[in-house]
Order: C-alpha cells, then sequence, then structure tokens
C-alpha cells in the first residue's frame, strides 16, 4: 500500500527571502501542510492498529501467514491440572494440552478449526496412580475417529488404558471441523 500523502502541493521556496509575501501563500502552505499531517495521522493509526507488533501479542484473525522462515517459534503448553469426569480439550487453548487423571476420565476435542483447516493437538496424559486408568475420548458435533490400529479400544468412541506411574502422549487432528479426527498414540513414558 502507497502512501496518501501529497507533499508536492506544499511551497518549499514559500515564503521568498527579501520580499513581499502574500498571506494567501502562507495560508495554502498552511492548509496543505494541515491536510498531509491529517493523512499522515490517519495511516499511522491504521498502522498501530492493524500490524503485527513486537512489545504485544498479535491476533492475525484466520489470516493467512505464508512463505515465511520461522526460527524459535514455540508452541503454548495448557497445563490443565488434576482433571476427573468429562473433560473439554477445547483446541483454542493451544497445540500441546496436559491432563492429570483423578480416576477414569472422557476427553471430548471441542472448538476444531474451520473446514479446510488443519488442526492438530498433542494430549499428554498423566496417571500418577497405581492403577491404570481408562480414557475415552469424543468429538463435538458427533464426529468419527479414525485411529491407528491396534492402539485403542472402543470402536467409535475410542478408549485407551494408561498403565499406572506413567503418562501417555496422543495426538489428534483434523482437516473438517471434527467430522473425521485422526487419532494417533505417539508413546508411552515411564
Amino acid at each position: 500500500m502507497t502512501s496518501q500523502i501529497n507533499v508536492s502541493n506544499i511551497d518549499g521556496a514559500f515564503p521568498v527571502a527579501g520580499q513581499d509575501n502574500n498571506s494567501q501563500g502562507f495560508r495554502e502552505n498552511f492548509t496543505n501542510i494541515r491536510t498531509a499531517l491529517t493523512v499522515a495521522k490517519d495511516e499511522i493509526s491504521d498502522l498501530q492498529s492493524d500490524t503485527a507488533k513486537l512489545n504485544e501479542a498479535n491476533n492475525f484473525n484466520g489470516l493467512l501467514l505464508e512463505n515465511a522462515e520461522v526460527n524459535k517459534f514455540y508452541g503454548s503448553v495448557r497445563n490443565n491440572g488434576t482433571t476427573t469426569g468429562a473433560t473439554d480439550v477445547n483446541l483454542d487453548n493451544g497445540p500441546l494440552q496436559v491432563f492429570t487423571l483423578g480416576g477414569d476420565h472422557s476427553l471430548t476435542f471441542r472448538n476444531w478449526a474451520d473446514s479446510d483447516l488443519y488442526h492438530i493437538v498433542k494430549v499428554h496424559i498423566i496417571n500418577q496412580s497405581a492403577s491404570p486408568r481408562t480414557v475415552t475420548f469424543g468429538t463435538e458435533a458427533g464426529g468419527i475417529f479414525k485411529q491407528v490400529t491396534g492402539e485403542f479400544t472402543g470402536g467409535a468412541s475410542p478408549q485407551l488404558s494408561v498403565a499406572g506411574n506413567s503418562e501417555v502422549v496422543i495426538e489428534a487432528w483434523s482437516v473438517n471441523q471434527g467430522l473425521s479426527v485422526y487419532l494417533k498414540k505417539i508413546g508411552v513414558f515411564q
């Protein structure tokens, strides 16, 4: 975008030294300067509200960030603490979410990205009990799960047994707002 500030109509040679200068020339210059400053103010205000900042969080409102090299690009971690019963995995809370099990549990994935966008989340499940815990997965809007063969039980409502005193990390992703959710166990950690 090119600036709309017009400086060509400001007479930099006015007033002329050593001669009687018409006050109309002063008025025209001041009017043109004021007009240019008003345009500059508007453009600066737009830049302050509509550009990425280095000193505050940026929300690109779903706009595409394309053809960029990234370095030191980190993901957020959401520690949900000890949870029991039914809990949401709200995808708005970031790409890695940690749940410490207080018993058998169900986790429901919510707030998938718009259709045709790839959305992925890793879920880190911690079982600090000596007893195994069962986690049942669900997704909003009645979506279906597609699973890596042999990693989950339960069919349409996948279940995962988490051994006592262990941690499991799973990955879930969708490209159609959670109508089809792909589920994969990354690993068991002790």
